[in-house]
């Protein structure tokens, strides 16, 4: 049976461009007289798809899209429609082996125009608290209703313009055709993400029905990186490819398993805090560097540590390796015996903290200089 939708939904403001999209599923094209139509009132035919041949009212201009079962047309209006008018838009598909189905959906025609926001669309760098204030200007013959904000699916406001209290306090104020929203966040934005916001804006044309357009765009937070007291960390021989082979295969499965996709703190910080956190912490202080690293993991944030447990089961892959990095740290004289032993204990102990931490320690004896 096919199906007819509209989009967008109803109760809708449509706005330049005034586009509406019709579509039928469900299309058996080996049916005879099949026709599909975009009717308004009047009634006037914006739209038909009869076995193939297209019409279309000279007001709107069309693309439609054909597939194995369905029709998929965007109709867009190219004269302006009045201000706050109202239009009820019929979708509707039949053929001879189908009765006729429809969907008949309510409209507006107006727009709300943005005069200033803060932050902007696609805006790098905003602080994780910066406060959110947007104005814009209500159409011709529409009135404003009422609003709603979300920040990432998260209500800022209710429906009636109060804000989300404790965590969002604000304003919104009218004045004329113009309205400004103010917001404020106790809590931060996570840092270096995308913060998308969505502005549900209800208006009327006739302070009886109301209808809604969305505002919809995102900015970005600055990205953090710890400060280091010794700015050398920030790049040390742990982000320098090795040599040394079984060395490297293990340097880039800790990078991957020890310092998170999100995190900017410096790898060489991340291990040795991945050792203090291990059952190897006694041996923190005979690592190299170990005077400097160890004042910079106070610095360290949720997002620079990572699960022990993911860490452990992503450094699996380099198990068949982890008994030559032992020997070759032996070797070189990196480690003794007797600290290569206890390496090896903590690799083997099934605790998911001591395997990373076996495989930091073990990388910062390979690679780091003593600062």
């Amino acid at each position: 049976m096919p199906d007819v939708t509209l989009l967008p939904a109803t109760g809708s403001l449509l706005s330049a461009p005034y586009q509406l999209r019709a579509r039928v599923q469900g299309v058996d094209f080996l049916e005879t007289n099949k026709l599909f139509v975009v009717t308004l009132p009047g009634p006037v035919t914006a739209y038909s798809w009869d076995d193939g041949v297209i019409t279309v009212d000279p007001q709107y201009t069309q693309v439609t899209e054909q597939g194995a079962d369905y029709l998929d047309v965007t109709l867009e209006r190219v004269s302006d429609p009045v201000s706050g008018s109202t239009a009820l838009i019929t979708a509707a598909y039949s053929d001879d082996g189908t009765p006729l189905t429809s969907v008949t959906q309510n409209y507006c025609f107006g727009n709300v125009e943005f005069l200033a926001r803060s932050p902007v669309p696609d805006e790098v760098g905003v602080q994780v608290q910066a406060p959110l204030v947007f104005a814009v200007r209500i159409g011709a013959g529409l009135s404003y209703m009422g609003s709603a904000l979300f920040l990432n699916e998260e209500a800022v406001t209710e429906a009636n313009g109060t804000f989300r209290r404790p965590n969002y306090t604000g304003t919104i104020t009218i004045a004329g055709d113009v309205v400004t929203l103010k917001s404020f966040s106790r809590r931060a934005y996570a840092e270096g993400e995308p913060v998308a916001l969505r502005w549900d804006l209800r208006v009327s044309p006739d302070f009886e029905e109301s209808f809604v357009t969305s505002l919809n765009w995102t900015f970005y937070t600055v990205r953090r990186v710890p400060p280091l007291a010794t700015p050398t960390l920030q790049r040390t021989e742990l982000d320098r490819p090795s040599p040394t082979g079984v060395i490297e295969i293990f340097r880039l499965a800790a990078l991957d398993a020890l310092v998170p996709q999100g995190s900017f703190a410096a790898p060489a910080v991340v291990f040795f805090q991945a050792v203090q956190q291990s059952s190897l912490a006694s041996l923190a202080s005979t690592l190299p560097s170990a005077a400097v690293l160890a004042p910079e993991t106070g610095k360290l944030g949720a997002r620079d540590i990572a699960s022990p447990v993911d860490a452990a089961f992503k450094l699996e892959a380099a198990s068949l390796f982890w008994r030559s990095l032992l020997q070759v740290l032996v070797r070189d004289g990196r480690v003794s015996r007797a600290t290569a032993e206890l390496l090896d204990r903590a690799w083997n102990s099934g605790y998911p903290a001591d395997r990373g931490g076996a495989v930091a320690a073990a990388l910062l004896y390979a690679v780091m200089p003593s600062i």
